[in-house]
């Protein structure tokens, strides 16, 4: 069973806890958190359709039960432009920083923290543009028994 063992599958961790139904995150993006990379644009198009894009800039180290990430999340603001990108990034922060002790499927997902505020960015080479807002955090992951 997922989350009964001594390792860590961070990735499915804070996918369920981001997606987790009857919040404000999930009534701004319901399922469409991706890591590390969105689908094609035939199955989720950041243009017309909210949702959030979260990228690894670390990890646990090898056979550590423990998983202490610093992370960065695209958030997409759809059809909404900047308006909807900063909803969904404001929804995002409070889902990181509520969640912490939150029991999912997958292990336990222990805290995070907002390290910066979020930043307002277009996707280079897009047309018409995709608009984000950047926010970088930091998460910790764990099995059930810690």
């Amino acid at each position: 069973m997922a989350g009964t063992s001594d390792t860590v599958n961070d990735k499915a961790i804070l996918i369920e806890v981001l997606t987790l139904p009857a919040t404000a995150l999930y009534a701004q993006v319901a399922a469409n958190v991706y890591i590390p990379e969105p689908p094609p644009t035939s199955i989720w198009d950041g243009r017309t359709t909210k949702g959030i894009v979260i990228s690894r800039r670390g990890g646990k180290p090898r056979g550590e039960r423990l998983s202490n990430m610093a992370l960065q999340a695209k958030c997409f603001g759809g059809a909404g432009g900047w308006d909807g990108a900063e909803d969904v990034a404001r929804a995002f922060c409070n889902a990181i920083r509520n969640g912490h002790g939150t029991n999912v499927t997958s292990g336990r997902f222990l805290g995070g923290a907002i390290e910066t505020s979020g930043q307002q960015i277009t996707e280079p080479g897009t047309n018409p543009p995709w608009r984000y807002v950047l926010v970088f955090f930091s998460a910790n992951m764990g099995p059930f028994a810690v």
